[in-house]
Parts: C-alpha cells; structure tokens; sequence
C-alpha cells in the first residue's frame, strides 16, 4: 500500500510539473538546460538561414554573372544613386506592409506574398552585386588566384556580410545598410545593365 501511495503522488508531482511547464511557470532545474537549448537552436536557425541565402546568391551569380559584375561597378560608380533608390524601395515595401494591416484578409494575404516576393527579388538581384563588390574586394586584398571569378567573390563576401550579424548592434546596422545598397543596386544596377549593353550596341554601329 505504501508504494502504491507513494506512485500515486509521485505521478501527481509529474502532472503538476507538466502543466507548470505548459501554463509558462518555471520549471525547477530545467530552466539552464531549455536556455542552452534554446540559444543552439537559434543559432542553427541563423546559421542554416544565413547559408541557405548565400548558396541562392551564388546559384544567382552563376546564372546572372555578367549582370552581376555589371551591377556591381555600377554600384561602385554611383554608390548615392543607390543609396536614394535603396531608401525608396524600402519605403514602398514599409508602406505595402502597413497598408496590408488595414484591408481584409483574402485582398491582405495577397498583398503580403507580392510585397514578399518583391522583397526577396531585391534582395538576391542587390544582395549578389553588393556581396561580388565586397568578396572582389578583400579578393584584390589578398592578391588571390580567385581574382576575377564571380562565384569565388559572392561567396566570399556573402559570407563575410552574415558572419557581420554575429556582432551585437553594429553588425544588426551593417546588414541594414547594405540591404537598402542592396535593394538600390536591384533597381538602378538593372538599368546600368541596360545602358551599358546600348552603348555596345552603338558602339558596334
């Protein structure tokens, strides 16, 4: 009978801890272990985010690659021409985000995925000529045998743009920064593209 009564409350302790655990009450001794946990899992989160969008990058570059160097020089050239289309951009999607809060759900669904899309388009066209420019860079730094590839740059300096989020607030502001260049470039490097491929044209009349 005693250990009949001690499984009883034994199994009444292990109920009130569940429903502690799900009502958001601390839990005694488990509180360090869910953090731990919780903290690996946010930092694998990131880390296969932040590689999964460098591997579209690069699938870009390798698809795009003359509109990627193309875009990237003329970054370089006219870096406050993209900075001004850059803070446009990002304008219009806030402003698609908060019109979407006020107008009903099956038209706000619809506006979200576009404001989405266009989002993610500017980011990998952008992102690609900001990550070749950086990646070129610390390439031509290191006088390396890579020099000159596309893929090897946006490699490189996509992944040096992620590991800057690693850095508490500075990093946060870098990343802001070079996705308004990002989103300029998307826009006015296109059109770049576009000027330079008529002036060969003429050139070649």
């Amino acid at each position: 009978m005693r250990n009949l009564s001690r499984c009883r409350w034994t199994m009444l302790a292990l109920m009130l801890l569940t429903l502690c655990q799900a009502n958001g009450a601390p839990a005694v001794g488990l509180q360090p272990v869910e953090q731990v946990a919780r903290l690996v899992s946010l930092i694998l989160i990131v880390t296969c985010f932040s590689a999964g969008l460098v591997a579209i990058l690069a699938l870009y570059s390798m698809w795009r690659p003359a509109q990627v160097r193309h875009g990237s020089a003329h970054v370089r050239n006219r870096p406050l021409h993209c900075a001004i289309a850059g803070l446009l951009s990002l304008a219009i999607l806030v402003g698609m985000i908060a019109l979407a809060a006020n107008i009903p759900e099956p038209v706000q669904g619809l506006l979200v995925i576009v404001t989405l899309c266009l989002a993610a388009v500017l980011l990998v066209r952008g992102g690609s000529m900001i990550a070749y420019d950086v990646g070129d860079r610390m390439l031509a730094s290191m006088s390396s045998r890579f020099l000159g590839s596309v893929l090897a740059s946006v490699l490189l300096g996509g992944t040096v743009i992620l590991l800057a989020g690693y850095l508490p607030i500075l990093g946060q502001v870098i990343q802001l920064l070079l996705f308004v260049m990002a989103a300029g470039a998307a826009l006015t490097g296109r059109l770049g593209v576009e000027k330079s491929a008529q002036r060969g044209v003429e050139e070649q009349s």
